[in-house]
Order: C-alpha cells, then sequence, then structure tokens
C-alpha cells in the first residue's frame, strides 16, 4: 500500500489553484481508493476520529474484495465507529481497480 503525497489545496475551493502532480505505475489488478477527509475525520461521540491507519488497516485486509464490496465495508465501518455521533463532514469514497490495458 502507498499513500500519494503530492496535491494541493481542497478541491473545488481556489478557482486557479496549482496542484502538484505525482506519476506511479499501476500493474492490472492493482485498486486505487480514493476518500474525503469526511472518512478519515470522522468522530466518534468521545471525540476520536476515525483516522488514515484504521481506513489502512481495514483496505489492506479486504484487498481482495471487489470495489463495490471495499466501498460498502469502508462506510459500514465508519457508520459503526461513529454510531452515536451526529456526522460533521461527507463521507465519500471510491474505489478504482485497474484491469490493464487489454482487458
Amino acid at each position: 500500500m502507498r499513500r500519494l503525497e503530492a496535491g494541493g489545496p481542497v478541491v473545488g475551493l481556489l478557482e486557479f489553484a496549482p496542484f502538484d502532480q505525482e506519476q506511479i505505475q499501476l500493474d492490472p489488478g492493482d485498486t486505487i481508493i480514493v476518500f474525503s477527509d469526511g472518512v478519515s475525520e470522522a468522530m466518534n461521540a468521545a471525540g476520536d476520529e476515525y483516522g488514515d491507519a484504521k481506513l489502512q488497516e481495514l483496505c489492506v485486509a479486504d484487498a481482495g474484495a471487489g470495489p463495490q464490496a471495499m466501498i460498502d465495508k469502508v462506510i459500514a465501518s465508519v457508520r459503526l465507529f461513529t454510531k452515536g455521533a451526529a456526522q460533521s463532514d461527507d463521507i465519500t469514497v471510491m474505489v478504482i481497480r485497474y484491469l490493464g490495458t487489454g482487458a
């Protein structure tokens, strides 16, 4: 698992904001998981954040699951973690599985 670090300000905040670019080589079967900060920063009733580490553990454990199953597991995990607390931000997850050029 690798986290991409290049970026810039919040997407859509500034019309002409510059963003750093990063390139990676994808192999068939590789999975890209994109999520909003509302996932990693989701808080439970005690004020604890869901966190990147918890998300990473979940995704690595379910790496063989299909994209929709991974999305469902992430959302279910966040909802279970935050049970009893008001949702304070969007919860957005996108999973992309690269099948290769011949698929």
